[in-house]
């Protein structure tokens, strides 16, 4: 297979290097010029091969495809909400809610993998920030910070811990703050 690489670096080391074929330095010289090259060519060829996968099966494909199965297992939800300042000033961001995974997928990464490219979709849309009404020690794992660190308000009597906002971009909350307005239908939650 790499009968080509061993023709090519004998040239290189005994013609070109002038090390002398048959000696001790010279045979060490050629055994690790060629398998130096010969690693570089195979993670090359690795790394090429990964990516080329990656490319034409996103990860939540490919995670589908090696367990088999195609039913739905989650489901992730954002939607548009306002924050409205004191002023009536209305800044547009996203509420992340409902996220859900059915019991026995829990802990396999399913949230995390949905929670990733909804925040990837979001920032795609070129929103600027999430706001998160959820448990305390998982949204942080991805950067969600108590919203009241921008002063901004749940409609909700909720523990300031479980209300939180995330920034898409650097700045996405910069001088917002305010009351977070809900659609409509979340009003019945």
């Amino acid at each position: 297979m790499f009968d080509w690489l061993v023709n090519l670096t004998s040239i290189f080391v005994f013609d070109i290097l002038g090390f002398v074929k048959g000696t001790q330095l010279g045979d060490a010289v050629h055994f690790f010029i060629f398998d130096t090259v010969k690693i570089f060519i195979l993670l090359i060829s690795i790394i090429y091969f990964i990516t080329f996968i990656q490319s034409y099966f996103p990860l939540e494909k490919i995670r589908v495809y090696l367990s088999g199965k195609s039913k739905i297992v989650g489901h992730i939800l954002f939607t548009r909400i306002k924050i409205i300042e004191e002023n009536e000033t209305e800044t547009e961001s996203l509420a992340l809610a409902p996220l859900a995974v059915i019991p026995a997928h829990q802990r396999k990464g399913i949230g995390k993998l949905l929670i990733n490219h909804g925040i990837d979709k979001a920032r795609e849309l070129q929103f600027k920030s999430v706001i998160v009404l959820g448990h305390a020690k998982y949204y942080p794992k991805f950067g969600f910070e108590a919203a009241e660190k921008w002063n901004i308000i749940s409609p909700y009597n909720v523990p300031s811990n479980v209300f939180m906002a995330f920034e898409l971009v650097n700045d996405g909350l910069k001088n917002v703050s305010g009351l977070v307005r809900y659609p409509k239908e979340f009003e019945s939650l």
